[in-house]
């Protein structure tokens, strides 16, 4: 006789084993997925606290012109950050920023994000609106939360608001009082910034004339990078002395940032110059790049290339090479071509004009201020 009862009692057990472990089992998997919940939300704060660093990075940097350094420790909403700046190049800074929760002490997480950041040329502010020389336009009951900088004029109706400053810009000419560029063949390369077949390219310039006088706005050239140069070529406006950029009379200093250069000649690269100097028509300037600054050797697989019209249909200017312009005696030789360069002047008049209780909250700069 076969005992049923021990049998049942031993299955019983068993049954309630597998309930057991199959109740524990999914305890401890929900107790794991929120903890990792818990750990993902805390990630993704730390993330966010970095961007939050990374901001205050960029807008400090813009503030200050570059000086900024970073800083150890900021305490920002459930946690902190920490923003450590570092130099790549004369254009380029390398900007690491981490967040921690819930401090940068005792961090149960934390994550660090990296971006480089590189300077441009035009105006910096912090919040607002850029516009180029077709100008703003507001109509009626706006608000512009920050500063606007404009190119052109700024025109807005009845009762709008710039909580920030308002700049007008002094536009240049529309079109260039000297310009020179190519088609087909007779494009071709003028590389410099290194020593090339025996000549020592590191300074280029192109003489030009005006054809009336007045105030310098900016110049446009047709350069590319090759390779990864990372020192800004000076621009500068020369006197002419001899046939010869004057290396004692230099009218006007700007830089062609390389972050605005690709490999291939695909357009005309505005430049501005830190001062504005008067130019007097039928007079010889220089439009010099210069590379290396006082050294006498650049990087030789990392240099510039200039686009140069091998046709030399510029007939009031020529190019020539230096391997030191600022030299106690600077040498210049001349070479068959024109290179593709625009001369912008100064002298469009532009203003603010609004409506009725409309209103800048700051400063307002413009040539002419019109119902403000």
């Amino acid at each position: 006789m076969i005992n049923q009862k021990g049998q049942a009692f031993i299955f019983g057990i068993v049954a309630i084993g597998v309930v057991m472990v199959s109740t524990l089992l999914t305890i401890a998997g929900a107790q794991l997925f929120y903890q990792n919940s818990g750990y993902s939300l805390e990630a993704e704060k730390a993330t966010a606290l970095a961007e939050a660093g990374l901001d205050k990075a960029v807008a400090s940097l813009n503030a200050s012109g570059g000086s900024y350094t970073g800083e150890a420790e900021t305490n920002f909403g459930d946690g902190s950050y920490s923003v450590d700046i570092t130099t790549k190049d004369a254009a380029t800074k390398i900007i690491n920023a981490t967040g921690f929760l819930p401090t940068k002490t005792n961090p149960r997480v934390k994550r660090t994000v990296q971006i480089e950041a590189s300077k441009g040329t035009g105006v910096s502010f912090k919040y607002g609106v850029q516009v180029g020389e077709g100008g703003f336009e507001l109509g009626n009951d706006n608000t512009v939360k920050g500063t606007i900088y404009s190119n052109g004029n700024i025109i807005a109706g009845n009762n709008n608001t710039i909580e920030g400053d308002a700049w007008v810009a002094g536009g240049p000419q529309p079109s260039p009082n000297q310009e020179t560029d190519c088609t087909g063949v007779n494009c071709q390369p003028f590389d410099f910034g290194k020593n090339v077949g025996g000549e020592n390219r590191l300074d280029v310039a192109q003489s030009f004339k005006l054809s009336q006088g007045n105030i310098l706005n900016k110049v446009s050239i047709k350069v590319k990078k090759i390779g990864s140069p990372t020192s800004d070529p000076m621009v500068r406006i020369l006197k002419d002395v001899g046939g010869i950029p004057d290396k004692d009379r230099v009218l006007a200093t700007g830089t062609l940032f390389n972050n605005l250069l690709t490999s291939a000649f695909c357009c005309f690269i505005d430049v501005t110059f830190n001062t504005t100097p008067s130019l007097n028509a039928n007079e010889t300037y220089w439009l010099m790049v210069d590379t290396c600054g006082t050294q006498t050797n650049c990087n030789s697989a990392d240099y510039w290339s200039w686009q140069n019209d091998q046709a030399a249909s510029y007939t009031v200017g020529v190019p020539k090479w230096s391997p030191r312009w600022n030299a106690g005696s600077p040498s210049w030789t001349g070479f068959v071509g024109d290179l593709s360069f625009k001369i912008y002047l100064g002298g469009v008049q532009t203003k603010i004009s609004t409506g009725n209780n409309s209103k800048v909250k700051k400063d307002v700069h413009a040539n002419t201020i019109e119902g403000v």
